[in-house]
């Protein structure tokens, strides 16, 4: 039964060509020591049989070597390399039948192609410090043949050691790979991780290293573009701060002006009010002085007629005193008592008559005066309504307009801000306040004025009231006196005629004395009365000034109070909304940014995806081709090996040579029963000359160590000249070097 290939192709070709009885014939051991998918020169190889060295020998420029390895005894052959896994094969030689001396009898072994590789890093060599197979002549078979058990067993720990050494190689490539990838996205960070995890797998390689100077570069980069965009970041915002600053200036001069038209504004308003309440006062104190002249005038013309009256009165009733005592004094002594009778009815009737004049015209100019002081009470009282009216009309225009303005603020400032809005309704609050105080105030000088002016009226009426009773009492008693004077000279008259004249003559003189002394007395009341009510309406006047003037001084500052408020609110207002502008502006010019931002880092990220994928999908469909003409190649390569092979079984056996043959061509072959496996790393064929440099070429490529890739990819040519795909990858390579 044939069995699968052992060591793809190891070939041990075993010529017997007779013998003596005394064995003369050495087994001539060959073969080519490989490395890099080439000769490998300086190679030691030892015959050794236990401790002691039989011979060696140091393969060629070629790789070639022969030993000859002594018959019956158990010999060891060891090849070895600096810096390479030690190869050991071992070969026992006894046991071969003494007449194989008759057809001289001669043993050739030779394996072709025994590969020489460095170890990796981490990876447990420690199986193959055993021989890699056993060969013993076999007197059953008549031939050298392998340990088929051992051989599986060695089969298996070379299988375990290359799939150990195919993770860890896949490792190693997938963190270049993925150090590439970020290298190429500027993650210098992922990068240098990655790389630092490919060193790590496999510390002597180069790639690694070099690439971890690119990610020094990457960090230096990455350092100079950051410090770079902190420049030009600095740079913009001094320039964003000088904008900023032109545009406060601007705004600044903007609000300025507007405040000093609005002042402006303010102050005209305040000044064509200010005017306006001149010109009314004026025009108020002009009319207070012309009806006050008005009623002095007319006073003074009435008393002066009242004088000139009681004048010509006195005057008359002077002559006709004098007719009488003419006519008296020239009638005769029967006339007297008739005369004195007559005339003491007369002047009793005169003294009636003068009281009763002097009642109603006391009366008449108490009533001049009463209503005199009531017009002029009246007027003071329309003039102080009418100015109030004026004031309030003032008050509410101004707290209307006060108002709409206030309403205008807080409709604007709850636009803005909640605090501004509290404050405007803070300040209307105490506006309304100030309002209140002041109508209180109004009401209560109001009070105060009508409570003193009702004082004033009742004082005067009292004092008028007292003035009359007391002209009464007078009148009265001067009556009474008069009366009780007539009724003595009307008893005194019969005794003396004499004494009837002196008494008329001193009763005419005390007449005239009493009628000045009336006169005077009139006078005074008069006067006084007129002083007593100047000095009253000038305190009432002094007084309504007073309140006036402090009404007017709680206006003005509530004026100045409201205008600074109305100020502020539009300094705050102007204030908040430049801030807002400002704000929207940064959070515009930062949304720009990071909108450019996201929009290149999403570029970055879809391009490097894009070559990615593109990579990924190339090197598969150039997997997927050399995977394919691999199999093709192998397949045919292999119908046509079991056909030599059956041919060179059928010549050796025809030649009397004993020859291990397999399922390969010739010499590249053993038979070793059923066991079909490979042994990649040890003894190998063309095939896998070819898979292992080409495998070598592809790590050096995907490193990007191109220099050593052309190398390894002409190796390649050199064990499968004309290769497709290893021609295209040369020209690939060279390309890249050129560029």
């Amino acid at each position: 039964m044939k069995r699968g290939v052992l060591f793809l192709g190891i070939i041990l070709l075993i010529a017997v060509f007779g013998f003596s009885q005394t064995p003369d014939w050495t087994l001539k051991f060959s073969s080519t020591v490989e490395k890099d998918g080439a000769g490998c020169p300086g190679a030691l190889i030892t015959v050794s049989q236990g401790n002691t060295k039989i011979a060696s020998a140091v393969t060629a420029g070629d790789g070639n070597f022969l030993v000859e390895i002594p018959p019956n005894g158990d010999f060891m052959v060891t090849i070895s390399k600096d810096g390479c896994n030690t190869k050991k094969f071992a070969i026992n030689t006894t046991g071969v039948p003494a007449d194989m001396n008759k057809n001289n009898f001669k043993a050739v072994v030779r394996i072709e192609g025994i590969t020489m590789s460095k170890p990796l890093y981490s990876i447990d060599y420690s199986g193959i410090s055993q021989p890699m197979t056993k060969i013993a002549y076999y007197a059953d078979k008549k031939k050298f043949t392998d340990d088929e058990a051992y051989t599986n067993q060695m089969l298996g720990v070379l299988t375990r050691i290359r799939e150990a050494e195919r993770i860890l190689m896949e490792k190693y490539n997938t963190a270049n790979k993925a150090g590439d990838a970020a290298l190429v996205k500027n993650d210098c960070d992922n990068a240098k991780l990655n790389y630092t995890n490919a060193g790590s797998l496999l510390p002597d390689e180069k790639y690694p290293k070099e690439q971890l100077l690119k990610v020094d570069n990457c960090f230096k980069a990455k350092e100079e573009a950051k410090k770079k965009a902190e420049e030009l970041a600095a740079e913009k915002a001094k320039e964003e701060a000088v904008k900023q600053a032109a545009a406060k200036a601007a705004a600044d001069k903007l609000a300025e002006e507007k405040a000093a038209k609005e002042r402006a504004a303010i102050e005209k308003a305040e000044a064509e009010l200010a005017a306006k309440e001149k010109a009314l006062e004026e025009k108020e104190k002009a009319d207070k002085a012309a009806k006050e002249k008005a009623a002095a005038d007319k006073i003074a013309a009435e008393k002066a007629a009242a004088e000139k009256a009681e004048a010509d009165r006195i005057a008359k009733e002077k002559a006709v005193a004098d007719k009488l005592a003419a006519e008296k004094a020239a009638a005769e002594k029967a006339a007297a008592d008739k005369l004195a009778a007559e005339k003491v009815a007369a002047e009793k009737a005169e003294a009636d008559r003068i009281a009763k004049e002097k009642v109603a015209a006391e009366k008449a100019a108490a009533d001049k005066l009463a209503a005199e002081k009531a017009a002029a009470d009246k007027a003071a009282s329309d003039k102080l309504a009418a100015e109030k009216a004026e004031a309030d009309r003032i008050v509410k225009e101004k707290a209307a307009a006060e108002k709409a303005e206030a309403n205008k603020i807080a409709a604007e400032k709850a636009a803005s801000e909640k605090a501004a809005a509290e404050k405007a309704a803070a300040e209307k609050a105490e506006a309304d306040r100030i309002a209140k105080e002041k109508a209180a105030a109004e009401k209560a000088a109001a009070d105060k004025l009508a409570a003193e002016k009702a004082a004033a009226d009742k004082a005067a009426s009292d004092k008028l009231a007292a003035e009359k009773a007391e002209a009464d009492r007078i009148a009265k008693e001067k009556a009474a006196a008069e009366k009780a004077e007539a009724n003595k000279i009307a008893a005194e008259k019969a005794a003396s005629e004499k004494a009837a004249a002196e008494k008329v003559a001193a009763e005419k003189a005390e007449a005239d004395r009493i009628a000045k002394e009336k006169a005077a007395t009139e006078k005074a009341a008069a006067d006084k009365i007129a002083a007593e009510k100047a000095a009253a309406d000038k305190a009432v006047a002094d007084k309504v000034a007073a309140e006036k003037a402090e009404a007017d001084r709680l206006e003005k500052e509530k004026a100045n109070s409201e205008k600074t408020a109305a100020q502020k609110a539009a300094a705050e207002k102007a204030a908040a909304e430049k801030a807002a502008k400002e704000r929207a502006a940064i959070e515009k010019e930062e949304a720009a940014i990071a909108a450019k931002e996201k929009a290149l880092e999403e570029k970055e990220k879809a391009a490097a995806a894009k070559i990615a994928k593109a990579a990924a999908d190339k090197a598969a469909k150039e997997k997927a081709a050399i995977e394919k003409e691999e199999a093709e190649r192998v397949a045919k390569e292999k119908a046509a090996a079991d056909k030599e092979a059956a041919e060179k079984v059928a010549q050796t056996n025809s030649q009397n040579t004993s020859t291990i043959s397999g399922a390969g061509s010739g010499p590249e072959n053993i038979d070793i029963g059923s066991a079909k496996h490979s042994i990649p790393q040890t003894l190998g064929n063309a095939d896998t000359k070819y898979k292992d440099a080409l495998k070598k070429a592809e790590g050096y490529f995907k490193m990007k160590r191109y220099s050593e890739a052309k190398t390894a990819y002409e190796d390649v040519l050199k064990i499968k000249s004309e290769d497709p795909y290893t021609v295209k990858k040369l020209a690939e390579v060279n390309s890249l070097l050129i560029k």
